[in-house]
């Protein structure tokens, strides 16, 4: 159901929805597991947040090219910009104290 949510309304880039459908929920697997774990947090800050940042990005993106009124997906393109927030103070919180390098 994910995959058809994302690239439903694609036009030409249908393919590419499809694929990103895939794609998004294994970074988010593996960047969790890397942050879990406390192995190579910069790996994982850059897999996790690559896979964050595509989210309202994509939300936004989808009434230019789709049928889809802004309205609608507005209220959720916010919730994600509150999530990629609380993801900022947990990279810098696991690079702090869980051993990585912390400059200020």
């Amino acid at each position: 159901m994910f995959s058809g949510m994302v690239s439903d309304g694609l036009g030409a880039l249908t393919i590419l929805g499809t694929v990103w459908a895939y794609v998004l929920p294994a970074l988010m697997i593996v960047g969790g597991a890397l942050f879990a774990v406390g192995m190579y947090y910069d790996v994982a800050s850059w897999v996790t947040g690559l896979a964050l940042g595509s989210i309202p990005v994509g939300m936004l993106l989808k009434p230019v090219l789709s049928g889809v009124a802004l309205p609608d997906v507005m209220p959720m393109a916010i919730n994600a910009f509150i999530w990629l927030i609380v993801y900022v103070f947990v990279v810098k919180l696991c690079t702090c104290c869980g051993g990585g390098s912390c400059e200020k």
